[in-house]
């Protein structure tokens, strides 16, 4: 019995600085890998833009466990890409991961630090 491999074409977009493979959010659930995926990539609707130096490389061997094989088609400008202005990605797991990780900087400098109604609020311990 063979096992049909799944090829599945992404776009590539490049700058003249970085890159970012467009992936659907719903792909990501599916591999099991979207509470992964770093805030140096960015989000924009249904779509991740995934950073091409660690978060592609998560896709990748997600996508190959799954017997999925994945291929590039580039897109390339001499410009800033427009992706540099999408919102960060994040999952309430990153970003519960990124208020810990500040937390942690803030208590550091003997200060603590909370949010309360989507405000930072710092304040020093004596």
């Amino acid at each position: 019995m063979t096992t049909k491999q799944k090829t599945m074409t992404l776009p590539y977009y490049q700058d003249p600085g970085h890159g970012w493979v467009r992936v659907s959010v719903g792909l990501l659930h599916g591999l099991k890998i979207a509470h992964l995926i770093t805030p140096y990539s960015y989000r924009r609707g249904d779509h991740a833009y995934l950073e091409e130096d660690g978060d592609l490389s998560q896709l990748l061997t997600a996508a190959a466990a799954a017997g999925i094989t994945v291929k590039l088609k580039q897109h390339h400008t001499n410009k800033t890409s427009k992706i540099r202005g999408y919102a960060q990605y994040y999952t309430p797991t990153t970003q519960a991961a990124a208020e810990e990780a500040l937390k942690a900087k803030i208590r550091a400098q003997g200060c603590s630090l909370d949010f309360i109604n989507n405000r930072m609020i710092i304040k020093v311990i004596a």
